[in-house]
């Protein structure tokens, strides 16, 4: 199998001009990080993606400014976000279900991540 049938349907996908975010848990043994990174940087290389947003972290809001928490990292490419989450694994929602329900809502409206 090559390379580029790992992710086959993604530059269908982007040209259709789907929103698509890859999310993971950065403690995920399953699927880690490092090789999600690397799988979407040969992607971006290969399909010519512009960077949209350069690497930053995202916030959980508290109840008050001061208690906001560090959630993750967001990557914005053309077509395609890459999000992080810190302290989860493969069942996110199960790990980390505050982040995971900020991460879901803002997908569904079409927001940017806090």
């Amino acid at each position: 199998m090559s390379d580029k049938a790992s992710y086959f349907l993604y530059p269908d996908l982007i040209k259709a001009g789907l929103r698509i975010w890859i999310t993971v848990g950065d403690v995920d043994g399953s699927v880690p990080v490092v090789g999600t990174l690397q799988w979407i940087e040969r992607l971006r290389i290969e399909l010519g993606l512009p960077i949209l947003e350069q690497w930053r972290g995202w916030w959980t809001p508290g109840l008050h400014k001061w208690q906001d928490q560090m959630t993750g990292m967001v990557w914005k490419l053309k077509g395609l976000t890459f999000v992080s989450i810190k302290g989860a694994g493969h069942m996110m929602p199960k790990d980390k279900p505050k982040e995971a329900s900020v991460l879901l809502s803002c997908f569904l409206n079409n927001r940017d991540l806090p």
